[in-house]
């Protein structure tokens, strides 16, 4: 029986929080209703084919990578990282990346554009890694309840804008990112203002 496995990420656009990467290998053929880029699913349907995508799937794995490696690596950086440690995990006869990169590795990988509208091993991943990476977030809310992280989930909607300009960044925003840095470089001038000492010279 040949497997595939399919890799994909959720989270590389957010602007709070970690990006997740999943692997999932699936026999070739299977063909599993209702299974679809997780994108293209609302709440309720990624989460019900998840628990079908879990119990059928051959094995699976998932990175974590939080905000702190992405500032220092970049977000491409970091998601070849999170894609590179699932191929390790996960053995396959052929590995498809969502995407047009792809990691450097001695293994059969194909990176294409669009690959979780094509492979089902892709589209699993795509589920896996959304369905957990919003979990994630959401519960992040209790320690930071000035963000409705459960409805947007960290990525840059104009609500988000708001409450970053009301509250100013915190630990888990990703401080390298463009509509972030502005709102952090204010926030860090702000405080040497109230505590009345010359920043310190470039």
């Amino acid at each position: 029986m040949k497997l595939v496995c399919g890799l994909d990420e959720a989270g590389r656009g957010s602007l709070f929080g970690p990006v997740v990467v999943a692997g999932c290998v699936l026999p070739l053929n299977l063909r599993l209703p209702g299974l679809n880029d997780s994108k293209k699913l609302n709440s309720n349907s990624r989460v019900n084919i998840f628990f079908k995508v879990i119990n059928l799937a051959v094995d699976y794995y998932v990175v974590a990578i939080g905000p702190r490696r992405i500032d220092k690596f970049n977000i491409l950086q970091a998601t070849m990282y999170g894609f590179k440690k699932c191929i390790q995990k996960l053995k396959a006869d052929y590995y498809f990346v969502d995407g047009p990169y792809k990691p450097s590795f001695d293994f059969n990988i194909v990176a294409e554009p669009k690959a979780d509208c094509k492979y089902h091993a892709v589209m699993a991943a795509s589920v896996i890694a959304k369905v957990l990476r919003d979990s994630l977030v959401s519960s992040m809310m209790e320690k930071f309840p000035e963000f409705r992280l459960d409805i947007h989930k960290g990525y840059p909607t104009k609500l988000h804008q708001q409450e970053l300009s009301k509250s100013g960044a915190t630990i888990f925003h990703r401080k390298t990112f463009r509509l972030v840095y502005p709102v952090l470089t204010q926030t860090i001038k702000q405080g040497w203002e109230k505590s009345h000492i010359n920043p310190p010279l470039a």
